[in-house]
């Protein structure tokens, strides 16, 4: 008797472990991103600014690069995952503008608004547009964490159009400063 109760203690202790391992491991899995959205991988080549050089845009592991020849002259912060990105005149110009989904930590980064005390540790979705300039992407408008999230989204006549997690279509267009709803819903994104 006494033996196998050593024994059923052994393997309680052992399957407390594997528990405890597991959720360890899944919960290292989720800081790191793992159960966020799905991810695009894909690759397109044109010429974004006009200039006659060909540009590669790659999206792979959760990583955005602008590569020429090969090379890489501009890619995100290793700290970003980023989802998805679309590429267009969002604001009429005549030029491409680079917009990616991105999720990050924290909603604001190294500035954030005075009334917020803490910016938070989780991950939060974004959208990130830059402007091309000296042939490279230079950010010109970075949004706080989206409410309510993009499941899916196009740019289509300078309009970028947002299918939500809660199944919500909106419309954005580009304003002066920043993107404002232009399908009558709420405006702040």
């Amino acid at each position: 008797m006494v033996k196998s109760r050593g024994t059923a203690g052994r393997l309680r202790w052992g399957v407390l472990a594997a528990a405890f391992c597991g959720a360890l491991i899944l919960g290292l899995l989720w800081l790191d991103g793992a159960f966020l959205a799905r991810w695009q991988q894909r690759t397109e080549v044109f010429d974004p600014d006009g200039d006659g050089r060909q540009e590669t845009f790659l999206l792979e592991r959760r990583s955005f690069a602008v590569l020429r020849d090969g090379e890489t002259l501009w890619g995100t912060d290793g700290d970003w995952k980023v989802e998805d990105y679309l590429h267009g005149d969002l604001d009429g110009d005549g030029a491409e503008e680079l917009l990616l989904l991105v999720w990050k930590r924290g909603s604001y980064g190294p500035v954030r608004p005075f009334w917020v005390e803490s910016d938070g540790g989780g991950y939060s979705q974004h959208i990130f547009i830059y402007r091309w300039a000296d042939g490279l992407p230079q950010p010109v408008w970075m949004s706080s964490a989206l409410q309510p999230q993009v499941r899916q989204w196009s740019l289509e006549a300078g309009r970028l159009n947002i299918l939500t997690r809660e199944g919500e279509t909106t419309s954005w267009a580009w304003r002066t400063w920043g993107l404002e709803r232009v399908d009558g819903g709420r405006t702040e994104l």
